[in-house]
């Protein structure tokens, strides 16, 4: 009885939404920290996410142009399906960089030798070497920049028995220790000589036990146990206390976590990052991979939902039914991601993120296959896209309805940053050390406890209160939920607000796919969900991780998420009272007509949005497989 009440004709629509959320969730949220592993700095990693959006924001409205333009929906559907999952597993691919992010140091050498990094550094990374009592020795890799007449630079070369890696008289190049080190100088070659110079570059790996690593004041020691040279090891001790600028890189986890999470004093005039990701071909294959795949996932995104409800036909309130299964897909492969990546990793000092490329690229596959089977059938094309859209500028509902998009994507850009800027705050390590598993459970309460229950419910919520009165409702959850946020003193408490995010994500996606499917002219469906989606995600989101990074950052989250629910409240108000006095006080609802589908032969007389969903019957009684959409007389 179940199965024979399940629309057989929508079950490959359901079908895509959980694979391909399925499919992108092992990798999505694990790409920043795999880019840093691949050994690119925060910079460059934050300059390409700023990059991606606006990618997208371009991407959706022209690729769902041109679909419509050649009603060509399933292919450049199908085709970007399969872009993404060639670029996600290709970026599985990508060797490390030989120019790894270094960190300024200076090489403190007496009785005894270390690496002293100064600043402000994760005191719980700090923390965790301290309390680590095992013979674990650390590898990291010493660049320094002796020069002429550096009496510091004579000592040290001497003391350790090195001359014949410091010195030259005629060589002016760049030299690499692995590929070139320099040979022992000629017998006539006095060290003393007051001609003598240094090379350019000084190169050596220095073996670091972790149980001496000290902490004083805002300075991190790491003692050097010796150095190595092609030739061999040296004992690293001064007969004088020289001190020195190098730069260096640790090829330990939690060393690495250390000394690259500092940030130098301003006054130091360090330079914590020297690396330029144009060094590096593998960034610029990173970057061009991941462009191609956020592509590919926004223009699957948009061009999926045109798709998904022209097959509901007149039952676009049964859109949320199908989307929630993108909910169960991510919650449970997002998961299942972290425990791969953590059962492949155990006793390695690096993370193996292999297994997460394979399982996204296996999901996609059958994501593609599935997606062969959409009974998709393309509409009337519009004689003019670029007229048929202008039109819609003109008409200040549907100007509202793009604001009302930016500003959702604002509050959800800024969502995004808040945990582990509030668990950084904590006295104690513990709760930082569980942030990644706070994250886990928040994204489990947030996809079961809040998305898909609104998805579900999302067509009576909308039949009942109508796409404008459920905007504002909207609106009112982020400013609950943001000025809850501020208040917060343990980021475990967060856990019970996570179910607003039902209202803010699955509601709000719902209405907003929803009524950009009802506004959208005849052959212009595809257009209006990348122009929709553009808004919300290039627009807003990316603005909100601007801006909310920014604020984060000076003020701290208290106050910008107080501020930021001030304003969505505000936002609140504002859009009920726009509502209450120029739509319903209004005579004139500016109806306008269209052919609104392919095959309706008359022309139907298409309302205002918010008058014209009055009258869309969300799956109640009706049989036709047309929409009714008629201005009132």
């Amino acid at each position: 009885m179940v199965l024979d009440s399940i629309n057989k004709r929508l079950v490959p629509m359901k079908a895509h939404y959980f694979l391909f959320n399925a499919g992108t969730a092992p990798v999505v949220p694990f790409l920043p920290t795999y880019a840093r592993q691949l050994g690119f700095s925060a910079f460059a990693v934050g300059t390409l996410y700023t990059v991606l959006p606006v990618a997208g924001m371009l991407a959706k409205p022209a690729c769902g142009a041109i679909a419509d333009r050649l009603r060509l929906h399933k292919s450049f559907f199908l085709a970007a399906i399969a872009v993404t999952a060639v670029a996600f597993l290709a970026t599985g691919f990508i060797p490390e960089t030989s120019s790894p992010p270094l960190t300024s140091a200076h090489l403190d050498c007496g009785t005894q030798t270390n690496l002293m990094v100064c600043g402000k550094y994760a005191q719980c990374a700090v923390s965790r070497l301290e309390s680590d009592t095992s013979n674990m020795t650390v590898d990291c890799y010493v660049y320094c920049d002796p020069s002429k007449g550096d009496k510091g630079w004579t000592e040290l070369c001497d003391s350790w028995n090195i001359t014949q890696y410091c010195y030259t008289k005629d060589i002016s190049s760049t030299y690499s220790f692995e590929k070139s080190p320099l040979g022992p100088p000629s017998s006539d070659t006095d060290k003393r000589d007051e001609n003598k110079s240094f090379v350019n570059h000084l190169e050596f790996v220095a073996k670091v036990p972790i149980r001496h690593t000290l902490q004083v004041e805002s300075c991190l020691y790491l003692r050097m146990s010796s150095v190595e040279f092609s030739s061999g090891s040296h004992v690293p001790v001064c007969n004088h206390v020289v001190r020195e600028k190098c730069k260096i890189s640790c090829d330990n986890q939690e060393v690495a976590e250390a000394i690259t999470g500092i940030q130098q004093e301003p006054d130091s005039g360090e330079d914590t990052d020297p690396w330029s990701p144009s060094d590096s071909y593998q960034f610029w294959l990173f970057s061009t991979l991941l462009l191609i795949s956020w592509i590919g996932m926004a223009v699957t995104v948009s061009i999926g939902d045109a798709i998904c409800f022209e097959m509901l036909g007149d039952k676009p309130g049964d859109y949320g039914r199908q989307r929630l299964w993108g909910a169960f897909g991510w919650g449970i492969f997002s998961a299942l991601a972290g425990f791969l990546v953590d059962q492949w990793s155990k006793g390695k000092t690096q993370k193996n993120y292999s297994p997460v490329f394979y399982l996204s690229l296996a999901l996609l596959l059958a994501d593609l296959i599935s997606s062969t089977r959409l009974k998709h059938s393309e509409k009337k094309m519009s004689a003019s896209i670029l007229r048929d859209i202008g039109r819609l500028f003109t008409e200040f509902r549907v100007v509202i309805f793009l604001i009302w998009c930016a500003a959702i994507g604002l509050c959800t850009g800024v969502l995004w940053q808040h945990l582990e800027e509030l668990a950084s705050k904590m006295d104690t390590c513990a709760v930082t050390d569980w942030v990644k598993t706070l994250e886990g459970l928040v994204m489990a309460i947030q996809c079961f406890g809040g998305e898909i229950p609104f998805f579900f419910l999302s067509g009576k919520i909308l039949n009942k209160l109508g796409h404008v009165n459920t905007m504002t409702l909207v609106l009112l959850a982020f400013g609950v939920r943001m000025i809850l946020y501020s208040f917060l003193v343990n980021p475990w408490y967060a856990l019970p607000i996570e179910l607003l995010n039902g209202l803010t994500f699955g509601l709000a996606y719902s209405t907003m796919a929803s009524y950009a499917s009802i506004v959208a002219p005849p052959g212009t469906e595809a257009t209006v969900q990348g122009l929709v989606g553009a808004t919300f995600e290039g627009v807003g989101v990316s603005l909100g991780s601007l801006i909310g990074g920014t604020l984060l950052t000076e003020y701290g989250g208290s106050i910008t998420f107080r501020a930021f629910g001030i304003g969505a409240l505000c936002a609140f108000l504002l859009h009920g009272a726009v509502n209450f006095f120029c739509f319903r006080c209004s005579n004139s609802p500016h109806p306008r007509e269209f052919q609104k589908a392919a095959g309706f032969g008359e022309t139907t007389h298409y309302s205002s949005p918010s008058e014209a969903v009055r009258i869309l019957n969300f799956g109640e009684g009706r049989s036709d497989s047309r929409p009714i959409l008629m201005s009132p007389t």
